[in-house]
């Protein structure tokens, strides 16, 4: 399955519920306590991750 079509699916089904830690690492190909340290500010993850996760965020938020 492709990223463009994971997230294609994704953000259909996000239309009637709130995205989870979960559904937005795998969009964004990163582990869930990597968006939860993003979330809340205090991963050492580099710039670029950090971008993504925001980016999958915004997106779906």
């Amino acid at each position: 399955m492709t990223a463009e079509l994971s997230r294609d699916m994704a953000r259909d089904s996000m239309k009637e519920k709130r995205i989870t830690a979960a559904e937005i690492a795998k969009i964004a190909g990163v582990s869930r306590s990597t968006v939860t340290g993003v979330v809340n500010d205090y991963s050492y993850s580099s710039d670029a991750t950090k971008a993504k996760v925001r980016e999958v965020i915004a997106e779906y938020g």
